[in-house]
């Protein structure tokens, strides 16, 4: 059984009991504290954590975007119909997503601290480092990873399947772009396809299944996080 992490002493004994363990492998840098690695990554996990609280707490007082039906001559329109709540439940999501995707980067430097795949420290991320981890295991070149590792299988699985789902929000959010189609802001998203959508009930239907998700897809990423940070130090723990 693995301590668990969200106990922040136990955390803390768990992370550095495999950190400080004498092995041949050296990290890349071993003048970073084992404390700086685990508070940088506790800190992100706590503040995702705050995130999750608050999209809770507004999704509960959630508006139904087919709730405000209106019709005139004879033709049905549905008005956006955003709370406050809404506009809360969005902002936590939106905040939590950027933190879960800083999460992934801090685990990444703890991986690459020990094998950074010769990869360029100052442009590192999560992605770029498992699309070069997963082609050295396909391809069977050299990493100090085990490649038969079920902690690793299981992180690369992640990133394979569960990644994007990160990433497709988070990137429209953070790196805004003026396009025609949807670029930035969950808000703007949905007071904007409400409306374009409000004679469309079968497109509203989509957004409101869309719109209710998301704080179920934040939840599942929070007990991804708790996982992978399981995951990657026991993969840590198996170099010798």
């Amino acid at each position: 059984m693995f301590p668990k992490y969200e106990n922040q002493v136990i955390g803390f004994a768990f992370f550095i009991s495999i950190l400080r363990k004498k092995r041949n492998i050296i990290p890349n840098d071993s003048k970073i504290s084992h404390g700086y690695f685990y508070y940088e990554i506790s800190q992100c996990h706590l503040e995702i954590q705050e995130c999750l609280l608050n999209c809770i707490f507004n999704q509960q007082y959630s508006s139904d975007l087919l709730g405000r039906k209106i019709i005139d001559d004879g033709n049905e329109f549905y008005l956006p119909n955003l709370s406050y709540a809404d506009l809360q439940y969005l902002i936590a999501v939106e905040s939590g997503l950027d933190r879960l995707y800083s999460f992934w980067d801090r685990i990444t430097f703890l991986l690459a601290n020990y094998d950074s795949l010769g990869l360029d420290f100052n442009n590192l991320s999560f992605d770029k480092y498992f699309k070069e981890l997963s082609k050295r295991v396909r391809n069977g070149k050299q990493t100090l990873y085990d490649k038969t590792s079920k902690h690793l299988s299981w992180l690369m699985k992640f990133h394979q399947n569960y990644f994007k789902q990160i990433t497709n929000y988070r990137h429209r959010i953070v790196h805004y772009k003026m396009t025609p189609k949807w670029e930035g802001t969950l808000t703007s998203r949905f007071l904007n396809n409400s409306m374009e959508h409000g004679s469309n009930p079968e497109e509203l239907k989509k957004l409101k299944l869309e719109f209710e998700g998301l704080g179920d897809l934040f939840f599942e990423h929070f007990n991804y996080c708790k996982q992978g940070f399981i995951e990657s130090l026991y993969l840590i723990d198996e170099l010798k």
